[in-house]
């Protein structure tokens, strides 16, 4: 059956147009078909295969069509339109059924210049182009697929439009997406200290730093991990002098700074020192351009208008909003964060009738919660900052264009990283109070940067903690205060549960029994490993849901209408953010709705790397999630990732009941380790020598 291969829209499953009778078409008149042959987006191929029962077509064979006369009159038809028939006849008869052995010659336009001379020689050029460069770019799959080069990795390359020769000679830009592991294999007979490998696993390295949280990282950091790596490499046996490292990352400096402070050198992507550097410039504008907001406060009138009382630490948070500048109220849950938010609130518009106040929140989930308790409208940080891509750059408000409001308060700011910080910061006014309200014993965010712990450290901006906790607030966050205080020592009753078990299998199937998905969410501290893993966990609550409608597969996952999913990257021209939760709602050619709290966004194949399942999600990533029920694993196979700020983390995302399955010993080892990560950041520094 001949056609054309319109694109790939999942693992192993593309959409095919046919271009002759077929029984299988849908409305649109499109084939949903399933294999694992690749080819470029538009490509003209011959199928053959099967209707399977679940209606996608089974690809036994699928090739360029060029195997006889019919076939490479077709190809030859689709990729030429300007000429009339006859001469499409004319340059058939010359190049014969095998066309690309033909165009792989050197002298090919001459032959048919020389045969046919009535068409245009740049017609008859443009078209043996357009067919090497297809050939050329099947053979680039095919060679890559030899060197075991990942699929995903594979379909980035071809759809860059890479040439061969080009991605030969230096694999190893970061930017095609193959891992230095890979890049040696493509280069082949590549020297150890070759300047492209070593700034190959040099980026690699950085790139590892700043997916652990970190903004910059010393040369020893480099060094050290450098060594780990080659032992994995080509040449294990290869130590990377330090000398042959500096003279490597002086040379990337089109992406890379070397800074100094203090004696020691940091090594910095060179955006992310230009956010640091821009979020301490704005922090001390705000803090040196103070103005009075509000002279008097009325505590007793706030109170008798919200209709509760404050506590000693709340009372003393009133002084937020006095004046202008950068402010902090953190506390754990139950300590009354929200009411002091609703009475700051109350207090600044006492003397300021018409001043603007925007809430917002780092999640969509928390923008909901806030929304819901303050009784004023509630978005996300990146809605109120307008974000917006323009090219390889990001629009959205900034010192020019300010956020139009007198008092700004960010909720769940323990979520907020050193990039979106770049952001807020130059678009508050000078003369606005910004208040930073969150927890700091939780996990810190997602992306790079601890930007809520800098800002408390740095001694320039005010802070206010809130340390008692409502008697009202309920065991489950009694129990929070329990493990901060790093006991195990908790309270059980009807709306927090500890069972201890034998093994993960053991516990898996206890949590099962208990959950229900549609109210719950199941917290791993283990993303990939073992049964206790998020992936694991996700396919066996997937599998346990009746009637789903199955979409598509991507990545060894099976995704259906009304799966919940979570978005594990940002991007601004699509409009979704690292950790946004959504649902699959419909999927029709490829094209996935998913809706969100504050959005309805259609995705592609594109973005499906980006996207995984969500009925069980790691502890970091829940962060500023709220929901009925969390399911806490604690498995006892990895003790490096139980830490008690991951258990408190996950414990404090439950609203009505938590239940905890712990591995053996999992739980009082989580809650006696505090030992984690610290990353690394300049920006104390940076904010106190201005």
């Amino acid at each position: 059956m001949l056609g054309i291969y319109k694109k790939k829209v999942a693992d192993d499953e593309f959409l095919f147009i046919p271009k002759e009778p077929c029984p299988f078409v849908n409305a649109q008149g499109i084939v949903r078909c399933r294999s694992e042959a690749f080819f470029p987006d538009m490509s003209p191929v011959v199928v053959e295969g099967h209707m399977g029962d679940e209606g996608i077509y089974h690809i036994e064979k699928i090739a360029y069509p060029l195997s006889n006369k019919r076939e490479a009159s077709f190809f030859l038809n689709y990729l030429e339109t300007k000429l009339p028939d006859s001469e499409k006849i004319k340059i058939l008869n010359v190049m014969g059924n095998d066309i690309i052995p033909f165009v792989k010659r050197k002298d090919a336009e001459k032959i048919l210049f020389e045969k046919i001379p009535e068409i245009p020689f740049n017609i008859l050029s443009e078209l043996v182009i357009k067919i090497r460069t297809m050939a050329d770019t099947k053979n680039l799959v095919e060679f890559l697929k030899k060197k075991k080069i990942k699929k995903e990795t594979i379909e980035k390359i071809i759809d860059s439009g890479l040439p061969y020769e080009q991605l030969r000679r230096n694999p190893f830009r970061t930017w095609y997406g193959i891992d230095p592991f890979s890049a040696e294999k493509i280069a082949e007979n590549i020297e150890p200290y070759d300047s492209h490998r070593l700034a190959g696993f040099i980026s690699y390295v950085i790139d590892s730093f700043i997916s652990s949280g970190d903004t910059c990282v010393t040369f020893k950091d480099i060094k050290k991990r450098l060594y780990y790596l080659t032992r994995q490499s080509m040449y294990p046996d290869s130590d990377i002098p330090m000398a042959f490292i500096y003279n490597a990352v002086k040379k990337m400096n089109r992406y890379l700074t070397i800074d100094t402070i203090n004696n020691e050198t940091y090594v910095y992507k060179t955006r992310i020192l230009q956010q640091e550097i821009k979020v301490a410039q704005h922090v001390i504008r705000l803090c040196e351009n103070k103005t009075t907001v509000v002279h008097d406060i009325d505590i007793d009138s706030i109170e008798k208008e919200n209709g509760f009382c404050y506590n000693e630490g709340q009372k003393a948070a009133f002084p937020a909003v006095k004046k202008s500048g950068v402010k902090i109220i953190t506390g754990p849950p139950g300590s009354g964060k929200t009411a002091i938010i609703k009475g700051l609130i109350a207090a600044y518009k006492s003397e300021n009738k018409k001043g603007i106040v925007e809430l917002s929140a780092t999640t969509g989930a928390a923008a909901q919660v806030i929304k819901k308790s303050c009784g004023e409208n509630g978005q996300t940080v990146h809605k109120l900052l307008n974000l917006r891509p323009c090219g390889d750059t990001v629009l959205c408000k900034s010192e020019g264009d300010p956020i139009d409001a007198g008092l700004i308060i960010v909720d769940e700011v323990s979520m907020l990283d050193l990039e979106i910080a770049s952001y807020l910061f130059p678009a508050v006014r000078n003369g606005a109070i910004i208040i930073l309200c969150g927890d700091d014993n939780q996990l810190e965010s997602v992306g790079y940067g601890k930007v809520l712990a800098d800002l408390i450290d740095c001694g320039k901006v005010e802070v206010y903690r809130l340390y008692q906790i409502m008697r009202q607030s309920g065991t489950i966050c009694e129990n929070a205060s329990i493990i901060l205080s790093g006991s195990a020592e908790i309270k059980l009753d009807e709306s927090f549960s500890l069972h201890r078990y034998t093994s993960d299998n053991e516990a898996v199937k206890a949590m099962m029994s208990n959950l229900k998905y549609e109210c719950s969410f199941v917290l791993s501290p283990v993303k990939k490993k073992g049964e206790a893993g998020v992936y694991a966990l996700n396919k066996i609550i997937q599998e346990s849901i009746p009637n789903l409608t199955y979409c598509f597969s991507y990545n060894n996952e099976n995704f259906h209408i009304g799966d919940r999913i979570i978005m594990t990257q940002t991007n601004y021209d699509q409009g979704y953010f690292n950790g946004d939760i959504g649902t699959i709602s419909s999927f029709c050619e490829g094209i996935l709705s998913v809706t969100f709290f504050d959005k309805v966004l259609s995705l592609s194949r594109d973005d499906f790397a980006n996207m995984q399942l969500a009925y069980s999600i790691t502890v970091h990533k829940s962060q500023g999630s709220e929901i009925d029920d969390v399911h806490i694993i604690l498995p006892d196979s990895c003790k490096n990732m139980l830490t008690r700020r991951i258990v408190y983390t996950a414990i404090t995302r439950a609203k009505s009941h938590v239940y905890i399955y712990s591995v053996g010993d999992a739980f009082e080892y989580a809650v006696k380790n505090k030992a984690e990560h610290q990353r690394r950041s300049n920006l104390v520094y940076r904010i106190q020598n201005g």
